[in-house]
């Protein structure tokens, strides 16, 4: 496992399109989505500045749309300091098929 220094602490996560109120399953899909295009996102991330309370059942519905996205495992820090390990961090890596969404 590696130590990660979260990148969203250098990132815009406002998107435009983005209503992080909205916790209806397809609009996760499309958050996490969006942001996966841009940067590779972590489970504490996710819930964090996304509002996705679940994200590996979100990864599960992208990776069944055709997305080919990767899971490795990193020690990262929660809000109050505490140390993780084995947390997952996913990136995009485009689609699996050609019958990709």
């Amino acid at each position: 496992l590696r130590k990660f220094q979260p990148l969203w602490h250098n990132c815009a996560w406002e998107v435009k399109t983005m209503n992080i109120n909205n916790t209806s399953t397809p609009s996760q899909i499309q958050r996490l989505l969006e942001a996966l295009l841009k940067y590779p996102v972590d489970t504490i991330t996710a819930r964090r500045k996304l509002n996705i309370i679940a994200p590996a059942a979100r990864i599960k519905a992208l990776r069944d749309k055709g997305h080919k996205i990767v899971t490795t495992r990193i020690y990262a820090e929660d809000d109050y300091g505490r140390q993780h390990r084995q947390i997952a961090r996913y990136s995009w890596h485009g689609f699996a098929n050609k019958g990709g969404v």
